[in-house]
């Protein structure tokens, strides 16, 4: 009998032990297609993350740029965050329309862009 007991004490302790929850989680996009885990940045500690991209223009009619950026459900455009990075042309980046967070709209001037201008524009995101 008390090996019995013995023995259901030691199964129910390996089994607290040694159990573990774990929780899948999937990231796709609109049209639900898996993302790699290269596309994936959870929002850090404190609530913001801060993004980059290098944007190079090869048409010489693309001037008045404007760029809109779109967040998932949940995350928004940290208001006065956009900034220049790196930029060829005389670029630079500046909130155009910042009345929804969640779609900001950036213009990049000159107005008289050139094939061959780049710049690489940052901003941070924080989740709502």
């Amino acid at each position: 009998m008390k090996i019995k007991y013995f023995t259901t004490i030691v199964m129910m302790l390996v089994f607290i032990i040694s159990s573990n929850s774990q929780v899948s989680i999937f990231y796709t996009d609109l049209a639900g297609n898996p993302l790699n885990n290269i596309d994936i940045v959870p929002c850090s500690d404190n609530n913001s993350q801060v993004n980059q991209i290098r944007l190079v223009f090869t048409d010489d009619g693309a001037n008045n740029a404007k760029i809109t950026i779109s967040f998932p459900i949940g995350v928004q455009y940290r208001l006065g965050t956009v900034s220049t990075i790196a930029q060829i042309g005389g670029l630079t980046v500046s909130e155009f329309d910042v009345s929804d967070l969640t779609k900001p709209v950036f213009s990049i001037p000159p107005t008289d862009l050139s094939s061959g201008n780049s710049i690489t524009i940052e901003w941070a995101r924080e989740a709502l």
